[in-house]
């Protein structure tokens, strides 16, 4: 059995590779099982829809209210466009810890409604720069 049958129908119809990845095929019933992962994989391997469509699938779009925090080291997104597109009240937020904790403290951004976070390039987001502010983001969410 392929793990692309354990997502909802929608997003079955909407895969268009030949197969999965092996990162895919280890992350994907882990998360979709509400696990805490830990996972390594090289560039291009296929980590991103290994922690997005579990996301996808987990997340109720009709609740307006963030349910997914996505953090990543590259950024430069125009800070007024995002407080806008917050106020949308957007499923999952994408940003840089420096942005997101802005965010926040600025009250534009709620943790609390979060259920799932990914730390895309880890090892860098807990570095020692980092650390203080990925923790308070997951002290901060509700699962």
């Amino acid at each position: 059995m392929s793990v692309i049958e354990l997502l909802k129908e929608n997003l079955q119809q909407k895969w268009s590779f030949e197969k999965e990845m092996k990162i895919q095929t280890e992350m994907i019933p882990a998360m979709l099982e509400g696990k805490d992962i830990v996972a390594e994989s090289p560039t291009g391997s296929g980590k991103t829809l290994a922690y997005t469509l579990p996301i996808l699938n987990k997340v109720n779009g009709s609740k307006k209210a963030i349910q997914a925090l996505i953090q990543q080291l590259i950024g430069g997104a125009n800070s007024a466009r995002q407080i806008e597109k917050l106020k949308k009240k957007p499923t999952i937020v994408v940003g840089t810890p420096g942005r997101l904790n802005e965010l926040v403290r600025s009250g534009k951004l709620k943790l609390k409604d979060i259920e799932t976070i990914v730390l895309d390039e880890c090892d860098q987001l807990l570095s020692r720069e980092y650390r203080v502010v990925v923790k308070s983001f997951i002290d901060g969410a509700a699962y």
